[in-house]
């Protein structure tokens, strides 16, 4: 279990740096989405310095080894293999502290998110136009989930959750914020 990981080869675009963006994926039992989300952020992504930070909940399907395979072919490509400890939040949480980026995103591994909306999120961070990029089903443009009774959720502006912040939101569901709002947004 504590085997050694020879990182992928270097990505041109960020051979010279780190990436601008991590994007955090938790995971528990998607071993045959990770490979097509991995394309897709490829493909969505672009030239932008980026990685993908996958954290998985120790899957019984193996998750964490198609990451590994991936990781070992890219050094964008991170896992997180938690062994007894579970659940969304946390994976998130680790999974930002452990970024190395000044910008994060957080995406569901199912692949019913829009990677496509990232780099727009980014671009709204990077101009100083938000602190946070909320992506929502609820605006015009966004999808409705197909579940009955499910309420969106609802930020106070412009503090969100404590931390001093101006908010944008995009058609979209998770969320994408600077590095620096993080831990501003802890209370004591």
């Amino acid at each position: 279990m504590n085997q050694a990981i020879k990182p992928g080869p270097e990505i041109p675009s960020q051979a010279n740096g780190l990436p601008q963006l991590s994007v955090v994926v938790p995971t528990f039992n998607e071993r045959d989405n990770v490979t097509t989300l991995y394309k897709r952020l490829e493909a969505a992504l672009g030239a932008t310095p980026w990685e993908v930070v996958f954290v998985d909940d120790n899957s019984p399907d193996g998750t964490w080894e198609v990451v590994r395979a991936l990781a070992q072919r890219d050094c964008r490509v991170r896992c997180i293999r938690r062994v007894g400890r579970r659940g969304l939040s946390g994976a998130c949480i680790e999974g930002i502290l452990a970024s190395s980026a000044p910008y994060a995103a957080v995406i569901d591994a199912d692949l019913q998110h829009d990677e496509t909306q990232l780099p727009k999120m980014l671009a709204l961070l990077q101009s100083g136009q938000a602190d946070l990029v909320i992506g929502s089903r609820y605006i015009a443009g966004g999808t409705p989930p197909p579940v009955a009774n499910c309420a969106p959720w609802k930020f106070p502006t412009p503090s969100v959750r404590g931390c001093t912040a101006r908010a944008s939101s995009i058609p979209w569901w998770r969320w994408i914020f600077s590095a620096w709002c993080w831990p501003s947004s802890r209370t004591t």
